[in-house]
């Protein structure tokens, strides 16, 4: 990673406005590392995200789910409730090694244009140097690849740039979960889950 570089250049995404009408909103930038390996790419931020907080605090109820998946390969609310107790930690855990960024860089109610994508999203990519790239959803996906079907690119290791990239259903359950069997949601989160090896059994263990 070329972790200074890519400060800067955060810092260049966060006083930039997207023109029109969505110029009042400020971009959202998430936490950045120099020990991260991993790259989790989304359409745009969630709505219900709360940058006000603590960055280890939780700042969304999906942001939960997403770890829930992470460390336990489920998000259902057995396994959710796993992660409470000892969030901070679990989060701790994550962001030490992935780093998230977005093709939109402000709530775009899952419409977003590509003006950020188009700005700064390849240069993000080249400066973070992935071990891998988690994809969610068919915008990113066809923003890196091309357009194409969606569903021929889920839940297997596919190549961008020579950086090993999985394109999964995006876990929101409010858009998709009637889709999760048809995109093979779990297998790709099984998939994701092996490639990015980030934390040993005994530091879960510790937490449960």
């Amino acid at each position: 990673m070329k972790y200074k570089e890519l400060k800067t250049l955060n810092q260049i995404i966060l006083s930039t406005r997207e023109p029109g009408e969505r110029q009042t909103l400020s971009p959202v930038v998430n936490i950045l590392l120099p020990t991260q390996r991993y790259l989790i790419i989304s359409s745009d931020p969630s709505s219900d995200t709360d940058k006000t907080k603590d960055p280890l605090e939780k700042h969304s109820g999906f942001e939960a789910r997403i770890l829930a998946l992470m460390f336990y390969g489920s998000d259902d609310a057995q396994t959710v409730v796993k992660i409470r107790p000892h969030y901070k930690e679990y989060k701790e855990l994550f962001f030490k090694n992935f780093y998230w960024t977005h093709f939109s860089k402000i709530y775009a109610r899952g419409k977003p244009n590509s003006f950020w994508a188009d700005k700064f999203l390849i240069k993000e990519v080249k400066l973070f140097e992935p071990e891998c790239i988690i994809v969610f959803g068919s915008i990113v996906t066809d923003f890196l690849f091309g357009r194409g079907k969606f569903i021929d690119r889920i839940n297997k290791v596919l190549l961008w740039n020579n950086i090993p990239t999985i394109c999964c259903l995006h876990p929101s359950k409010d858009w998709n979960i009637r889709r999760r069997n048809e995109y093979s949601f779990y297998a790709t989160w099984k998939l994701i889950r092996q490639k990015c090896k980030f934390y040993h059994k005994e530091e879960v263990e510790k937490l449960k």
